[in-house]
């Protein structure tokens, strides 16, 4: 019986297919955290939507968030 530890498809993908990938995958994260009350706001004052998201490098338009960000919207 042999398995594999890895996904041959995802690693063995053409920049283009991973970009695109990467780019779907961003769009459903940031439409997942909306639902989240603390993001919802976060996002809503920075004018995020999924729509706005367009690219990769588009990441760097998400806030970080950092330890005190959690302790005073606990439990997230």
């Amino acid at each position: 019986m042999s398995t594999n530890y890895w996904q041959e498809d995802l690693e063995t993908m053409n920049r283009e297919k991973l970009r695109e990938l990467q780019l779907e995958r961003l769009k459903k994260t940031v439409t997942i955290a909306v639902n989240a009350p603390f993001y919802k706001e976060v996002f809503h004052k920075l004018g995020i939507t999924a729509d706005a998201i367009r690219s990769v490098e588009d990441i760097s338009k998400l806030p970080f968030t950092n330890k005190a960000d959690m302790r005073e919207h606990y439990p997230f």
